[in-house]
């Protein structure tokens, strides 16, 4: 293809200035993290001048770059290195539920390999969050090594549920960039639903809320011995929170059906979500979310390839070896974090 040329693109990422990686350069999938300079001095002297045209710069930037083959152009290359590394750090979040929210930056550097050519992406001028993260081999290697095969597999050893887990990882990343409600809402059900549907006469929101350790039936009767009793315990705390949040979150998924079949807006919301229940329902889906996605890593990490699979025997992907137990996460993060809501859950 003579028209065309490989590339070497370079990303910035925001958000992750303060992170330890266990090697320099980490590799992620068919990406690298680095903070090292770009091996062409073209390359490096374009990066460099984009980042001094930055309203505050990073003393160190956090880079994630990748080779783009046959490709007809620069736009080309940066169209398609995006996409993939908008994916890389989709399921890269699954990594950082907390502490860190990663962006792949619109600042960064082309590199033309055919022609020894270097041009640079349009700087935004971004801010940075402070702090520092250690990502520990001891800790980290199991799900970024599951990860990052993922990624660079296509998914294909990891059968359906590996395409569920990407597909779910996009959808969450869309929905977190929308402010408009119904956008939020569709984008989210949509991250969940692939991840919890097998057949039509499933319930969707049974399976978000028993990710999240509303757990009935016989996934109750699995339950360890300590969950079961704290669980007892609190037997009014978690049935009024399991009630109201059924309510809620099936009320999302009848606006999602409105959406979908009759194409309700924001300004008709408030027909299924009050703006109280759009609160909950907020704080709430920003929790079960990432915990649904959690539980399907878990899953392929136990050589699961089905959704079906993930939810026949959900018990066992629960409490995978060093888990702190259904009961500890429920009742003090999930229900605290309702009770005492903080502003970020809603973002």
């Amino acid at each position: 293809m003579s028209d065309c040329s490989d590339y070497f693109v370079t990303f910035l990422v925001d958000g992750i200035d303060g992170v330890i990686f266990p090697t320099d350069p980490w590799p992620y999938g068919q990406y690298e993290f680095t903070r090292r300079a770009e091996p062409f001095a073209a390359a490096q002297a374009v990066l460099d001048r984009e980042l001094r045209a930055m309203e505050t710069p990073p003393a160190r930037p956090t880079k994630l770059r990748t080779y783009v083959r046959d490709v007809r152009d620069m736009v080309e290359a940066a169209r398609v290195g995006r996409d993939h590394a908008n994916e890389t750090i989709a399921l890269m979040r699954l990594d950082f539920l907390y502490a860190y929210d990663p962006v792949v930056a619109n600042v960064g550097v082309l590199f033309d390999l055919r022609r020894g050519v270097a041009r640079g992406l349009p700087p935004p001028g971004r801010t940075r969050p402070a702090g520092l993260l250690a990502m520990l081999d001891e800790v980290s290697s199991g799900r970024t090594s599951t990860i990052s095969l993922l990624l660079a597999t296509g998914g294909g050893p990891f059968g359906e549920l590996g395409r569920a887990l990407r597909r779910s990882a996009h959808w969450r990343n869309v929905a977190k960039s929308s402010a408009d409600n119904v956008q939020y809402v569709l984008m989210t059900w949509m991250a969940c639903e692939v991840l919890c549907k097998v057949s039509q006469s499933d319930s969707v929101t049974d399976r978000i809320l028993g990710g999240v350790g509303f757990v009935r039936g016989r996934h109750a009767l699995a339950l360890r011995a300590d969950d079961a009793r704290a669980l007892k315990v609190e037997r009014g705390r978690v049935e009024y929170w399991r009630r109201e949040l059924f309510r809620v979150v099936d009320s999302g998924r009848r606006l999602r059906n409105a959406i979908v079949h009759s194409g309700y807006r924001d300004i008709e919301m408030q027909q299924f979500l009050s703006v109280s229940d759009m609160r909950t329902f907020r704080r709430f889906m920003n929790m079960a979310l990432p915990r649904l996605q959690g539980l399907a890593l878990r899953g392929l990490q136990l050589r699961m390839k089905t959704v079906a699979e993930l939810w026949s025997d959900l018990a066992r992907v629960l409490y995978e070896p060093g888990s702190l137990g259904v009961a500890n996460d429920l009742l003090g993060t999930v229900l605290h974090s309702l009770e005492h809501p903080l502003p970020h859950l809603e973002d």
